[in-house]
């Protein structure tokens, strides 16, 4: 057809074209109702491939939090990780960045549904420069002390990364990190965690409830985190003490006194 103008073509394409139908949505109050956007393209994205649920906070929500999400996932130990030499396509990879990332910064907001939570975040956040270096240090900070301790498989439970099981132990240990402390005896304490069947519970059934978040997050950190007790046993000089792990708060109770928690 060559570069022709509309004017240069023939009848027959002409009526083609003045008969095709083009549909439009006008959106009169975008800039008051910006996530009315994102409901759109929920609501159209029925034709084709469907966008996921990152593609379209990638097209929605563009600023520079969402290109600091495109530039973390390239980072090397978290292609590791994941297993993955190249990012997905379907940004996948870069929603499990976003999670990490609302949850520890807003865990105490969180209400399901887990998509509406995420989307909120990034439009909230999608031109937010003053958390750009903490997000960036947390972020490598906690994968590198992951695949360090724990090993390439610290996500999966089964053949597959588990998306709550990724969130749980990112945040739970990143909570820690943030408090100015190290957990102790990370791969130890991950395989307990695994093994616990209320974690299990929490990273496999109903997932994105509020209580299934929190908990596995909640329940992570307190795996990971060290708790020591200096007690004094049936002496009475304060010199005479043992110091001593206890995750339990039967082995708690045990003791005669505690005379300091860190």
């Amino acid at each position: 057809m060559g570069w022709k103008t509309f004017a240069e073509l023939d009848e027959k394409l002409k009526r083609r074209i003045n008969n095709a139908v083009l549909n439009a949505t006008i959106i009169e109050d975008i800039n008051f109702r910006p996530r009315v956007v994102h409901d759109l393209f929920h609501r159209l994205n029925t034709g084709g491939m469907p966008l996921t649920d990152q593609e379209i906070r990638n097209c929605v929500y563009t600023g520079i939090f969402n290109k600091q999400i495109i530039a973390l996932n390239l980072n090397e130990n978290w292609r590791l990780l994941l297993g993955k030499k190249s990012v997905d396509r379907r940004l996948r990879d870069a929603e499990l960045i976003l999670r990490f990332l609302s949850l520890l910064n807003s865990i105490q907001s969180y209400k399901p549904s887990m998509r509406e939570f995420l989307s909120t975040y990034q439009e909230l956040n999608k031109d937010n420069s003053s958390f750009l270096d903490s997000n960036q240090q947390i972020f490598e900070r906690t994968i590198n002390l992951i695949l360090q301790e724990i090993g390439v498989d610290a996500f999966k439970i089964t053949s597959a990364i588990n998306k709550s099981v990724c969130d749980s132990i990112m945040v739970g240990i990143a909570q820690i990190l943030v408090d100015g402390k190290e957990p102790i005896n990370l791969k130890e304490n991950y395989y307990k965690l695994i093994s616990d069947s209320n974690y299990l519970k929490y990273v496999t059934a109903a997932t994105s409830s509020e209580s299934r978040v929190t908990g596995r997050i909640n329940l992570a950190r307190n795996y990971f985190r060290l708790i020591i007790f200096f007690m004094a046993f049936n002496s009475p000089s304060i010199e005479t003490f043992k110091v001593e792990l206890v995750s339990s708060i039967d082995a708690i109770q045990k003791c005669q006194s505690v005379v300091m928690v860190l």
